[in-house]
């Protein structure tokens, strides 16, 4: 392609870019440079939510525009003031910091149990958290951390083993913990509620502060607005990103009244923070989502479970599991062919994800239907019959 030629004189190279050149998106579909179409199931990496350009969230930034697009955060807004108004009442009771990304989010968590307390913060094995300085360190990969290091200290547990968090943190002084109720980019691995119930318990013993990480899980993605609904475990900090701004850049950061009154003025800040027109976008993802639709997510989450299962059955000598949520979903197998699958599914006209050499990631948009997800798996259901023969 020819603007992969022009990008290698002109980026940095820190992305391998699928190739296929995005011309136009709307709804579930991307459409390439010669027109091919393609049924999108991985959303711009786990944003679009509602699927591309909704016209409710287009509606919302066209209003926006008309008024104002940045003004800095020494004035109000009631733009951000209405969506921070929603998240906290749709969350726990807390106040809000806005950025621009995940990374962002979990930066201004992580940066105020470093003010509030010394010690080590708890991390977990395959953690995600961003590849900001502060969150890379509290990220639990070490091909991501190991070109950076020197890095802050953590303490890194194995996600889902109450028995080795308890002999990682024994003595130790623990200044937090943060976790993903589900570990998106390591494999779509969920947390046991037995799990998140004792996080919640030992960061009350020690009087520190819980972080859920909802960067991927929040704003609808497992069929709950947050899936700490799932578990009926409440944090006292959750941060938010990717389907937050409705495909515009947004971090969110919660915190409980306690912890929120440790930051104060000049302790942190961002001039882009709650971009009025991400707030738009944003608030308008909440009305649409509160509108009905997370149950549908939850069905579609349980209609692709059942036809992912039925895969794995049929194609038990190269699949060795399946698991996730709601419009989050891993497929493992058994030898390292996820990209090959992963590139003959575009060459299919299915975009998916490969997270690991064996796993692939489905993250497709509330807007999904029936016959999208049947496609999606005899999409896969051929390219794996193909597969066994060369394997």
């Amino acid at each position: 392609m020819k603007i992969e030629k022009q990008e290698k004189k002109l980026f940095v190279s820190v992305y391998r870019r699928y190739p296929l050149e995005v011309r136009r998106a709307a709804g579930k579909y991307l459409w390439d440079a010669q027109g091919n179409k393609y049924l999108d199931f991985l959303g711009g990496i786990a944003v679009q939510i509602l699927g591309h350009r909704h016209p409710a969230v287009l509606e919302g930034i066209r209003k926006q525009m008309a008024r104002y697009l940045h003004v800095s955060n020494l004035y109000y807004t009631d733009i951000q003031t209405a969506l921070a108004g929603n998240l906290v009442e749709r969350s726990f009771p807390s106040r809000v910091f806005f950025s621009n990304s995940g990374a962002e989010a979990n930066e201004a968590a992580l940066k105020l149990v470093r003010k509030i307390r010394k010690g080590k913060t708890l991390s977990f094995k395959n953690s995600f958290h961003g590849r900001t300085f502060l969150t890379l360190s509290a990220t639990g990969q070490e091909k991501i951390r190991a070109s950076f290091r020197p890095l802050p200290d953590f303490i890194f547990a194995q996600f889902n083993d109450i028995v080795d968090v308890r002999r990682k943190t024994a003595g130790a002084p623990l200044a937090g913990i943060i976790v993903e109720p589900l570990q998106a980019e390591a494999g779509v691995y969920p947390a046991r509620k037995d799990f998140l119930i004792f996080l919640r318990r030992l960061a009350d013993q020690k009087k520190i502060p819980l972080i859920f990480d909802e960067i991927q899980t929040g704003i609808g993605r497992t069929g709950r607005l947050f899936a700490f609904e799932n578990y009926g475990v409440v944090p006292d900090i959750m941060t938010l990103g990717k389907a937050v701004g409705g495909g515009l850049p947004l971090g969110v950061t919660l915190f409980c009244g306690k912890y929120a009154k440790e930051y104060l003025p000049g302790d942190h800040a961002s001039t882009f923070g709650g971009n009025p027109l991400a707030c738009a976008a944003g608030l308008r993802v909440l009305e649409v989502l509160n509108a009905g639709m997370l149950a549908g997510i939850r069905r579609m989450g349980k209609l692709i479970e059942e036809n992912l299962n039925r895969l794995a059955v049929r194609h038990s000598d190269i699949v060795s599991g399946v698991r996730g949520e709601g419009l989050i979903w891993a497929v493992e197998f058994k030898e390292p062919v996820a990209e090959s699958v992963r590139r003959q599914s575009q060459e299919n006209g299915l975009l998916i994800n490969n997270c690991k050499p064996h796993i692939i990631r489905l993250l497709p948009p509330g807007i999904i239907s029936e016959p999208d997800v049947r496609h999606a798996c005899s999409v896969l259901d051929k390219i794996l019959k193909e597969k066994k023969e060369f394997l």
